[in-house]
């Protein structure tokens, strides 16, 4: 929520600067819209107002209407790249990586299956060619629904394969994806420790409020059904 009333006060305030200056503030009443539109979406978690499609793509007239808001973040993502030094993934898991958004150089050999957590990039093609590609576009600091985020655990652990797991920077939403397989694997048997593993591999991994939230959620879903002898030990292939 509080994304949402930053958002919004944002759009009023330039909103009304762009008011103010007529029709030379017509720039400042574009960025109002995109940040009132930003607000709608952290306000009701509604990831469609990015368009982004199932082949990583995002839709022209989405594009159109966020320029300013997808410019900013495109060149804070490329600007971030070249100053910190750090990689841009990390082997979690026997042939599961974790990290974030790369280019068809950078990713690691012998990779089958992509899971793009992201909604405000476009996913190189070059990357996903010739590889099963899944996109679940989620927000910022948040996660996917929780039936969404129990499936995609399930089907990275069932998935004979090596996985490259990513979001923007491989910190947040990826990560939580991954404490969820931790989790399900019984590697780990609550929140703290998966997050006190993923930062040893990945010291950069953090979950907000709403993803340690939704681990919660999934946790106590895995004890419902281990107290109904329900559960299976998942697996992730080893290379």
């Amino acid at each position: 929520m509080k994304y949402a009333i930053l958002f919004g006060w944002c759009g009023i305030l330039l909103g009304f600067l762009g008011w103010r200056l007529g029709w030379h503030g017509w720039w400042l009443l574009w960025y109002s819209v995109n940040f009132f539109l930003l607000s709608f979406a952290y306000q009701k978690e509604n990831v469609r107002i990015f368009g982004k499609q199932s082949n990583g793509k995002i839709s022209f007239f989405s594009i159109v209407l966020l320029l300013p808001t997808l410019l900013f973040l495109w060149t804070i993502w490329h600007i971030r790249r070249s100053i910190v030094k750090e990689k841009c993934f990390h082997e979690i898991l026997p042939g599961l990586w974790l990290g974030g958004r790369v280019f068809a150089g950078e990713i690691p050999d012998n990779i089958s299956l992509i899971v793009d957590l992201t909604t405000e990039f476009i996913e190189p093609q070059d990357v996903i060619v010739g590889k099963t590609y899944i996109c679940i576009p989620t927000l910022d600091a948040f996660g996917p629904g929780d039936e969404q985020f129990s499936k995609i655990v399930e089907k990275i652990c069932s998935w004979e394969g090596n996985v490259y797991l990513h979001c923007a920077l491989g910190r947040g939403r990826s990560a939580t994806v991954a404490a969820g397989i931790l989790l399900a694997k019984g590697i780990v048997d609550d929140i703290d420790r998966a997050k006190t593993l993923l930062q040893s591999i990945r010291p950069g991994v953090d979950f907000s409020s709403s993803q340690r939230q939704l681990l919660e959620r999934f946790r106590e879903q895995l004890l419902n059904k281990a107290s109904v002898g329900n559960i299976n030990e998942c697996s992730v292939y080893k290379s």
